[in-house]
């Protein structure tokens, strides 16, 4: 198979469908940080993507994920109140 061929195919299905175009490997992208944003262990992720470092996928990925802060400060002040 051509290295090119899945983006041809992809293409072709975005026109024929009538969608907004998108490159094939935005979806690689978006998938990733959906997993990571659903809390899916960050080294599964690194499997699934093939990265020979789980620290390739946490810098490619977590960076644009603000709200991951605010969900860690939440769960720090959940088990803070609990001990008090």
């Amino acid at each position: 198979m051509r290295p090119d061929s899945m983006s041809r195919k992809w293409r072709r299905f975005l026109e024929e469908s009538d969608l907004p175009s998108i490159r094939f490997h935005d979806l690689w992208h978006s998938n990733a940080t959906a997993l990571i944003q659903a809390g899916v262990n960050p080294r599964v992720v690194q499997q699934r993507l093939g990265h020979s470092d789980v620290n390739i996928t946490l810098n490619t990925y977590t960076h644009v994920l603000p709200e991951m802060d605010v969900d860690a400060a939440e769960k720090l002040d959940a088990i803070m109140l609990k001990k008090a």
